[in-house]
């Protein structure tokens, strides 16, 4: 009995280290994204021919960064 309980509790340890991963993991790629976003949406404001356009961009950039 006390064998049972034992792995159950190392089961259980390794299940929360490998969500921190998986949520450490998540998080990195959403910084990732979020700075992809920008960097690309930044060089888009940059040219000429969208300067009339700014606001769209900057609504493209409000709906990514809330929905990501």
């Amino acid at each position: 009995m006390t064998n049972k309980i034992w792995y159950e509790m190392v089961n259980m340890k390794y299940g929360e280290i490998y969500l921190s991963k998986y949520i450490g993991l998540q998080r990195t790629l959403k910084k990732s994204f979020q700075i992809l976003t920008l960097q690309t949406l930044s060089g888009i404001l940059g040219w000429k021919y969208f300067e009339r356009y700014v606001w769209i961009a900057f609504i493209l950039i409000a709906l990514v960064q809330f929905y990501c």
